[in-house]
């Protein structure tokens, strides 16, 4: 269990991370967001104990969700917006720099030190609000690109918003009724487990074509295709903790992206497709549409973001 967990975070936290600058975490991008907004969609049904079909679903009307600010050519903060019973609460992410590359940042409840080899990432690492390290990232190179990364973490000390994409990882692929996700959490924070586990990247030109993860017979891989637009968040080492939102590792922008898992005879997989708008090369609009359906029931959502530019 604590290994599925583990995989699971790992492959969040790769997605999170760009690796095919010419200088790692120098993000200057000719096109400055200044705010996002999203709108979604969602729809859930099981079969419970007694075999009666339960279902349920939600929707948020379009919404201001991140403000942008620079200085100058670097960004200096983001202003995420979170609603909760028609009310708007709102946290902010700030960003250090050593010259042009981030060195620290700072976000409510944590914050990440990021050392590098000269123009390379060498070791990221995640404190929680007492300085407490609690996720270590080291990063290997093949040549300019970074072919894996190998991430130990302790369980018991993360933030509780720590597993985002975690929870709708184990929620899609292995634990479709809730309770049994937060219980699942809940068991691995408690224990303290720690561990090391290596994700290994492969490309395609300057997209990462594939990522996976494995370990005493598991297996999860992430595969993507794209399109040849430019991507807003190429070069940002942003969202440490997970989130697929946050496409920092490629040039273009995904189109697709395939979710896996093996381990002991069972398998299992969802899709997400991405569709854009586009201004010129860059997008105003992105909707990702995602779907899995299991023996005992399924879901579908549909997210749709809009980029507006300084």
């Amino acid at each position: 269990m604590k290994r599925i967990l583990f995989f699971a975070a790992t492959l969040a936290f790769v997605w999170s991370f760009t690796s095919c600058s010419d200088k790692e975490g120098d993000f200057s991008p000719k096109e400055k967001i200044s705010k996002i907004y999203t709108s979604s969609m969602y729809s859930s049904w099981y079969q419970d104990s007694d075999g009666e079909m339960i279902t349920y679903g939600d929707t948020m009307d379009r919404v201001l969700s991140e403000s942008w600010t620079w200085d100058g050519k670097q960004l200096s903060s983001i202003t995420r917006y979170n609603y909760f019973d028609n009310n708007q609460y709102s946290e902010v992410v700030t960003f250090t720099y050593d010259g042009k590359q981030i060195s620290r940042i700072d976000e409510e409840g944590m914050y990440s030190l990021i050392t590098y080899n000269g123009k390379k990432l060498d070791k990221i690492e995640i404190y929680d609000a007492l300085g407490t390290l609690e996720e270590t990232y080291t990063f290997t190179y093949d040549g300019k690109k970074i072919s894996s990364i190998a991430t130990t973490s302790t369980y018991n000390k993360m933030d509780k918003k720590a597993p985002s994409f975690l929870s709708t990882l184990i929620a899609r692929e292995i634990f479709p009724e809730p309770k049994s996700i937060q219980r699942c959490i809940a068991e691995v924070r408690k224990s303290g487990a720690k561990e090391t586990v290596t994700a290994n990247l492969t490309w395609d030109g300057d997209n990462i074509s594939s990522i996976s993860v494995a370990q005493d017979g598991a297996t999860a891989t992430i595969s993507y295709t794209y399109d040849n637009k430019k991507n807003p968040y190429q070069h940002l080492l942003y969202n440490v903790y997970g989130g697929d939102d946050m496409n920092c590792f490629n040039e273009n922008n995904v189109t697709k992206c395939i979710i896996s898992y093996s381990e002991n005879g069972y398998t299992s997989s969802s899709e997400e497709n991405y569709t854009y708008q586009y201004d010129g090369k860059w997008p105003t609009e992105r909707t990702c549409n995602e779907s899995f359906q299991y023996e005992e029931g399924g879901y579908s959502s549909s997210e749709t973001t809009y980029f507006e530019y300084e």
